[in-house]
């Protein structure tokens, strides 16, 4: 997450001006290394917000006003002699928002900073142990090239198997060659990925678990003589809960595109010539199956964590009263958690992740070296797609059903699924 703008040598593109700015939901690129100054593209806006705290310590409150401000309703005065001859007072709606610049509310909900801090409330929390977390739950797509040659891969890119590094171009051959405008060569893809969950955070989990059933089994009369235990306890299992809900930050999704897991965005890309000889990048396609399956039919979300927390806790240790297994039924229902959901596993850059995947593609040409970039208009998606249909099928009709509205294409008076 982040906030950069910067001029960028060397990009005088149609539809960029020399400079790009902006914003993006989870994870942007640094000014500095958007200049090819840093080898990372990406970086977490809350990890250098955390970092720059001046306060070591402080009550989880109070970190959390420095993060995060509700949204609310503020009074402002207006003045417009056209109505009014006199000023007059209007309240306003001001939005869910971070005080530090850069950081975005999205990015405080997704790593589980705010849950974090939010079950501490006036517990004292380090710098550190706030940065622990950050850094323990943060979300830095990777990246994989497909097609091309090696001389074209981003030299600034990490180190072939560091995360978030670019694969070399022998990864494997690009894919859907055939939707492209003619002209272009060199054509090949570009995946940016959601990391999975590391095997650090499923060994502290392990702990955590060893450690609270070790406190659990221990007498109570124990307990009553040893208060911090009751502390440690409590600590641990909001420990728990966060690495539990790691695993809704680090799902597993496949798309009928791509032969990866978890794709956020892919881009589809060639160079071109322009009109004087320039270099182009020219972008054919930005798509994101995740987001696009998740806006039609939903995401997997964990609604209300406390309470499935304490109903796994009761169901390892006798059956559930009626009244629970109604509230478990309905978590279960409304978290999409039942086998055979069509919901897709919940994700970031919900509606920002078209702009990270365009920045990433501003970075790649400048340091490869691109004169401009450009990319196709809607109109010619549209023709794009439209002829490949007609190459497909000779007839459409449709039927509403259950689940929608269902396509049916006939190719040669043959029936044939487009749905």
């Amino acid at each position: 997450m982040g906030v950069w703008g910067r001029p960028f040598a060397g990009i005088g593109a149609r539809g960029l001006s020399g400079t790009a700015t902006g914003t993006t939901g989870v994870a942007v690129m640094d000014p500095a290394e958007a200049a090819g100054a840093s080898p990372k593209p990406f970086y977490s806006a809350l990890e250098r917000a955390v970092r720059g705290l001046k306060q070591r310590q402080a009550p989880a409150d109070q970190w959390l006003n420095q993060l995060y401000q509700p949204e609310r309703q503020a009074p402002r005065v207006v003045k417009d002699p056209e109505y009014l001859p006199y000023p007059y007072k209007q309240t306003y709606t001001v939005p869910e928002h971070s005080p530090l610049p850069g950081v975005k509310p999205e990015e405080l909900e997704w790593t589980g900073t705010k849950r974090f801090l939010e079950e501490r409330l006036k517990q004292p929390v380090t710098r550190d142990e706030l940065l622990a977390h950050v850094e323990a739950n943060r979300v830095l797509p990777e990246e994989k090239l497909l097609g091309g040659s090696e001389e074209v891969i981003d030299p600034y890119s990490r180190m072939p198997g560091e995360p978030g590094a670019i694969e070399p171009g022998t990864s494997g051959p690009a894919k859907y060659a055939e939707y492209q405008l003619p002209g272009g060569e060199n054509y090949r893809n570009l995946l940016l990925t959601l990391p999975k969950r590391t095997s650090a955070q499923e060994q502290r989990l392990d702990t955590v678990n060893g450690r609270l059933d070790e406190i659990s089994q221990m007498r109570a009369s124990y307990h009553a003589e040893h208060p911090e235990l009751v502390a440690e306890f409590d600590t641990l299992n909001a420990e728990r809960r966060q690495l539990m809900a790691s695993e809704y930050r680090n799902p597993s999704f496949t798309s009928s595109h791509w032969d990866d897991p978890n794709v956020l965005a892919a881009v589809r890309f060639n160079d071109r010539a322009g009109p004087n000889g320039e270099k182009l990048l020219h972008i054919e396609e930005l798509q994101s199956d995740w987001h696009q399956k998740g806006r039609k039919i939903g995401y997997k979300t964990d609604q209300e964590p406390a309470r499935r927390h304490e109903l796994e806790t009761i169901s390892n240790q006798r059956d559930f009263t009626p009244e629970e297994q109604v509230d478990w039924d309905r978590i279960a229902d409304v978290g999409n958690h039942r086998p055979g959901s069509e919901a897709v596993p919940d994700a970031p850059l919900k509606n920002t992740w078209h702009e990270m995947a365009f920045r990433r593609m501003v970075k790649y040409a400048v340091d490869n070296g691109y004169d401009g970039i450009t990319w196709t208009t809607g109109a010619q998606q549209v023709d794009r797609y439209n002829q490949a249909l007609r190459q497909a099928v000779d007839e459409v009709r449709w039927e509403k059903t259950p689940k929608g509205v269902h396509l049916i294409g006939y190719k040669d008076n043959a029936l044939k699924d487009v749905r």
